[in-house]
Order: C-alpha cells, then sequence, then structure tokens
C-alpha cells in the first residue's frame, strides 16, 4: 500500500511538472513570436505595395484599433498577418487600420512609420461636425461603449464594402493570427463555394467564428423571429415528453399485467428476476392457490350436502 501510494505521488508530482514546463515553453514561444513580430513591423523593414489600380485584392482585411494604456497590440496582429506572405499574396490583402478616435493622436501608433508602410489605408472618422460631437461624448467615459462600437463596425465594414474585394475578414486589434492562415483560409473559401455550387444554394456564405450579432444589432432587430423560434422549440419538446409521459407507462403497465396473469417473470435474464418481479410473482401465485383452495372446498361441501 505505502509503495503505491508512493509511485501515485511520484506520478501526480511527474505529471505537474510536465504541465508546468510546457506551459513555460509555450509561454516562451508566444513571447519570442511576439518579439520577431514587432522587429518584422518595425520601421526599418518597409515594403512597397502597388497603387489600388494595379491591384486585384482578394481579401479586404479590416482592424479597428484603440488606445490602451501602458499596452499595444496591433504591431503583433499586422505583423502575424503579413509575416510569411509572399509578394504576390500581400497583393491579395487590402489591409484598412482604422483608428476610431476623434483625436487620432492618442493612439501611440498614430505617427509610427510602420503603419504607412505595412497598411493600405488608415482609416479615421470623415464625418460631419453633429456626428463628430456625438462620437466625442460617446468616448469620453461614461459613454456608450456598445452605440460607439456598433458604430465603428459598421463604418469599417463600409470603407471594405468601397474596395470591391469579393471576401471581408474583420479582426481585432489583440489577435495573433496562426501560421498559415492565408492559404487555409483560401482553401476553405474554395471548398465551401464548391459544396455550394453542388447543394444548388445561395451564392452567399456566412461564416460565424465569433459572436457578432451584438455588434451588428441583430439581437434587437429579431427579436420577435427569435421568440417564435424559441416558443416553438420548447412547444415541441413540452409535447414530445408529455406524450411520452402519457402513453409509453400505460402500455409498461399493461404488459405487466399480461405477464402476471399466464403466470410468468418477464425479464431479460430468467435466471435473474428483480425484487420487485419476484413480488409480483408470489402476489400472483398466492392468489392462484388461494383461488384453487376455495374452488376445492366448495366442491367438497357442495357433495357433502
Amino acid at each position: 500500500m505505502r509503495v503505491l501510494r508512493s509511485l501515485s505521488t511520484n506520478g501526480s508530482l511527474f505529471s505537474r511538472t510536465a504541465c508546468r514546463c510546457i506551459l513555460a515553453s509555450l509561454v516562451c514561444y508566444i513571447l519570442l513570436l511576439i518579439r520577431y513580430i514587432n522587429a518584422v513591423a518595425s520601421s526599418a523593414n518597409a515594403i512597397t505595395i502597388k497603387p489600388l489600380g494595379d491591384r486585384n485584392s482578394i481579401f479586404c482585411v479590416g482592424i479597428v484599433s484603440i488606445a490602451r494604456k501602458d499596452v499595444s497590440y496591433i504591431e503583433a496582429t499586422v505583423g502575424s498577418l503579413l509575416m510569411d506572405l509572399s509578394p504576390r499574396e500581400r497583393e491579395d490583402l487590402y489591409l484598412i487600420l482604422f483608428i476610431p478616435h476623434v483625436d487620432p493622436t492618442i493612439h501611440p501608433s498614430f505617427e509610427s512609420k510602420w503603419i504607412s508602410a505595412m497598411t493600405d489605408r488608415v482609416l479615421l472618422y470623415n464625418v460631419t461636425a453633429a456626428e463628430i460631437d456625438h462620437l466625442r461624448e460617446l468616448e469620453n467615459e461614461g459613454g456608450s461603449f456598445r452605440e460607439k462600437g456598433l458604430f465603428d463596425y459598421v463604418y469599417l465594414l463600409k470603407a471594405c464594402q468601397e474596395i470591391g474585394a469579393p471576401h471581408t475578414i474583420m479582426v481585432e486589434d489583440d489577435v495573433l493570427e496562426m501560421d498559415g492562415w492565408y492559404h487555409r483560409t483560401k482553401q476553405a473559401l474554395v471548398d465551401a463555394d464548391r459544396q455550394t455550387s453542388r447543394l444548388g444554394a445561395s451564392l452567399y456564405l456566412y461564416l460565424r467564428l465569433f459572436y457578432t450579432q451584438g455588434l451588428l444589432g441583430w439581437n434587437s432587430e429579431e427579436w420577435f423571429i427569435y421568440l417564435l423560434c424559441s416558443v416553438a422549440v420548447i412547444a415541441a419538446i413540452w409535447g414530445t415528453l408529455v406524450t411520452t409521459r402519457r402513453y409509453v407507462p400505460r402500455q409498461a403497465c399493461n404488459n405487466k399485467r399480461k405477464g402476471r396473469g399466464n403466470g410468468h417473470i418477464s425479464t431479460n435474464n430468467p435466471w435473474k428476476p428483480t425484487f420487485n418481479e419476484y413480488i409480483d410473482y408470489r402476489s400472483a401465485l398466492t392468489s392462484d392457490l388461494y383461488l384453487a383452495d376455495v374452488s376445492c372446498r366448495s366442491s367438497i361441501l357442495g357433495k357433502a350436502s
């Protein structure tokens, strides 16, 4: 017993040590990857981008980047998007960096040289004075973050729509794209287009990877449809349960009564009857013996008389 306990203790310690080593290695890898991406995104690694008229972009990649206190993730996000892409693959992307601030100079990367070198367009607010005042109120502390987030999301979507690219990718400014995301995405679109054509379905494809209904406002605009669907599903489940409860137990009781009248035990294994079936069998046997005894006494008394 002591040997087994010591082995289990050593095994648990080994598993904990192994998990810690794996987590430490993963953290070191992520830190090194971010450092490498930041080096790629530096101003010394400027790249040349062709004008829009000479390009036929497949994807419009939109990134909304807000100013954070004492930290900035946008360099790593842009670097992971463009890392290891060939010049031809880079031309397939039209990258828009949107700074959703009334005063864009508060963003730490606004005046950085790498923004103009690595992005195709730095999007700023180009709205009326009344809208600027309203956005300033929303941007201040205590403003409606949800309303401003919806406005910024739609504003960037419209900017991507003006590009004319067949596909739009919305990326958060604190996301690291995995290695090979470009080729995986293109292959997934090819497979989806082939399957859609084979099924004869609509040409439109909506691929939902994150919760965007809140930003688009569909949860409030189509609440009645959601309510009807929810009520229909609940009613269907409730009706199924009630029907099952109403008819299935009654049929099972009838089967037990038939089995009791025939004087046998209905079970999957005849050598292992359950306790309830044993009691039912004893009750049926006792009642049969009692009836037989009563009939015998009646016949004897009849003869005697």
